[in-house]
């Protein structure tokens, strides 16, 4: 190679390197890595803040949009980070067959905001852009805190007798009910 052409090429280099954005934390939506939901309610209850799910599965190009053009949003991921403990479950593994049920996730994307203590505050099925998904879950944050007094109280009652029930199945199976 002559060297007029490395010169050329170590340029490109540079400049392609001063145009590409390295993803930070700060860039998208940090999302708590956990096999167990438990361990998910439990955090969102000491912080005292909602749970965002996502569901996804490998094969969904939609999923893989919203994680590209919506998660990676400093807006969105700023929002949802400061506001929500974010929980992602891959709809086929783990115990996402089982929590997709349990919510009634039935489409992918499938996205999801409870309170900690598992009551669902509203569910969306669907892709959507980055606008409306601040939208939607600035709703969801908003109904949260509006009613986190009064449902505690009902939840509390609620998850006490479900437990009777369900906590030896959970310990089992790793498996859980709300």
């Amino acid at each position: 190679m002559t060297k007029c052409f490395k010169i050329l090429i170590f340029a490109f280099v540079i400049l392609l390197n001063l145009n590409v954005k390295a993803n930070t934390d700060s860039d998208k939506i940090r999302f708590i890595k956990s096999s167990s939901f438990k361990s998910i309610q439990q955090i969102a209850q000491q912080r005292n803040q909602p749970i965002f799910i996502d569901f996804h599965a490998y094969w969904c190009i939609p999923c893989r949009n919203m994680e590209k053009d919506v998660f990676q949003n400093i807006k969105v991921a700023e929002f949802m980070n400061n506001n929500f403990v974010n929980y992602k479950v891959n709809i086929e593994q783990g115990n996402g067959p089982l929590l997709s049920i349990a919510l009634g996730v039935e489409k992918l994307p499938g996205m999801v905001i409870i309170n900690p203590n598992g009551d669902i505050i509203q569910i969306k099925d669907s892709a959507i852009g980055k606008d409306n998904f601040l939208r939607w879950a600035k709703k969801g944050l908003n109904y949260f805190k509006s009613n986190a007094s009064k449902e505690t109280i009902i939840a509390k009652e609620s998850t006490q007798e479900i437990n009777k029930y369900c906590i030896p199945y959970v310990e089992k199976k790793h498996f859980f009910f709300f």
